[in-house]
């Protein structure tokens, strides 16, 4: 499965691709903001999108609704990430049929099961220290 992630700082595309490959996923490509990344999914299909809500040139939301109302690409399976929790937003990303939808900071293992939830498994888990969204270490799980 391939993956493409979108976000306007580097640090958070990186983070995201890193936990994609502890899960295992090595097809990763990433874009800077939403109409780099819509750009990219009209070039070729992802198993996934992840995507920043909060995005200078093209937000999350506007990358959404380009896509869900572009023909070839309306059924692309989408994530959004963010810290906004307003439940304005969380309606206004569903009413475009967002997949799914997580806070940050999140952890690895948080990571993991909103894409379990999405249907997709990892094809093998790294030995890791728990991840979390800033890049801090939490250290590792305990037995």
């Amino acid at each position: 499965m391939n993956f493409l992630v979108v976000d306007d700082q580097s640090t958070m595309r990186s983070l995201v691709k890193g936990m994609l490959n502890k899960m295992g996923y090595k097809d990763v490509e990433e874009a800077d903001d939403g109409s780099v990344g819509l750009n990219m999914l009209k070039q070729k299909p992802y198993g996934l999108v992840i995507s920043d809500i909060h995005m200078t040139q093209m937000s999350g939301l506007e990358f959404l609704k380009e896509t869900r109302s572009t023909s070839a690409i309306k059924d692309a399976k989408f994530m959004l990430v963010t810290t906004e929790s307003s439940k304005a937003a969380v309606l206004e990303a569903i009413k475009y049929k967002v997949n799914g939808y997580i806070l940050k900071p999140f952890t690895f293992e948080a990571f993991l099961e909103k894409l379990k939830l999405l249907g997709i498994e990892p094809v093998a888990v790294a030995d890791k220290p728990e991840v979390q969204a800033w890049g801090s270490e939490a250290g590792t799980p305990s037995s």
